[in-house]
C-alpha cells in the first residue's frame, strides 16, 4: 500500500515506525509522547519528549520509533540550505508498508 501525507505532523502508536530516506538537515520535533531515532551507521541513540527535536545529520536512512504513542513534525530541508535536493522531493512521501498494523505488529512508513 502506498500512501501520501500532506501534513508535516505524523501521529505514531507505541512501537510504529516512520523511516525517512534522504532527509539529512530535515527536523524532528516530538509534540507529545517519546520517539527514538536512529540514523544508520550512527552510534547515537536519540530519544526525544515532547518539546524536543532533533536535526537529522546523515545521509543514510532515519528511523523514528514511537516508545509511547507519539505525535512528531517533521521539516523539510531549508531550500536555500541544500538547493540540490528541492522539499518537493523530500515530501514526495510514498512507499508506506503498514501490513504490520494488520497482522498486529509495528508499521513501517517510508518517506522519500
Amino acid at each position: 500500500m502506498n500512501i501520501r501525507l500532506n501534513a508535516r505532523t505524523v501521529c505514531l502508536t507505541r512501537t510504529q515506525a516512520l523511516t525517512l530516506d534522504d532527509a539529512r538537515g530535515s527536523s524532528i520535533r516530538c509534540h507529545a509522547g517519546r520517539v527514538w531515532i536512529t540514523q544508520n551507521g550512527d552510534p547515537r541513540d536519540i530519544v526525544l519528549v515532547s518539546g524536543e527535536s532533533f536535526t537529522l545529520d546523515r545521509d543514510s536512512p532515519a528511523i523514528v520509533t514511537a516508545i509511547r504513542d507519539a505525535s512528531i513534525e517533521v521539516s523539510p530541508v531549508p531550500v536555500s540550505s541544500n538547493a540540490q535536493r528541492p522539499v518537493a522531493h523530500l515530501w514526495h512521501l510514498a512507499r508506506a508498508a503498514l501490513g504490520g498494523l494488520a497482522r498486529g505488529a509495528a508499521a513501517v512508513a517510508t518517506v522519500h
